[in-house]
């Protein structure tokens, strides 16, 4: 009976890890003095800042829907400056270094119809437009059939075990 009880929590887990979570679109974005390149991009499960806190506006983001419409848009910043800290002569000394070349991630939301991507600099003028390729487009149906795949091999397991177990017991 123990045993039939872990199975069936196991089970009730393992269905359970199936949920909705929300798909992000990550950028991998190369900065070199001033010129903005997208390297590389993928889609994940995951979940894209708030964004409360507002830069300074350097850059913009936006995501453009097959309809044209704008879907989203955030304001943000090239993380170019890095604090140091060092000791010298038993006092800490810090500063900034300013990096002329960077590589970072621009997490954003990902839209089952979003077109493409849009990125702006603060005067307004168009950096980037990248498409948001269909390739990159999550396996909407990878994700149900391995859960109910894995849901169906604990199932088969259990049943297997409960069948073994009455076997024996009939011995």
């Amino acid at each position: 009976m123990k045993i039939r009880i872990i199975l069936l929590v196991l089970l009730i887990y393992a269905v359970s890890v199936y949920a909705e979570t929300n798909r992000v679109l990550i950028l991998n974005v190369h900065y070199d003095n001033g010129v903005l390149k997208i390297k590389d991009k993928i889609i994940k499960d995951g979940f894209y800042p708030d964004r409360k806190l507002k830069p300074i506006n350097e850059y913009t983001a936006e995501i453009i829907s097959i309809g044209e419409e704008r879907l989203y848009s955030t304001d943000f910043e090239v993380p170019v400056k890095v604090y140091t800290d060092s000791f010298e002569n038993g006092r800490v000394r810090g500063g900034i270094i300013i990096l002329n070349e960077t590589d970072f991630a621009l997490v954003l939301p990902y839209f089952d119809d979003a077109k493409y991507i849009n990125i702006y600099d603060k005067q307004g003028t168009k950096l980037i437009e990248t498409n948001v390729a269909p390739s990159l487009g999550y396996r909407k149906f990878f994700v149900p059939i391995v859960a109910t795949a894995i849901a169906l091999v604990i199932i088969l397991i259990i049943v297997a075990l409960i069948i073994h177990r009455e076997r024996k017991e009939k011995e």
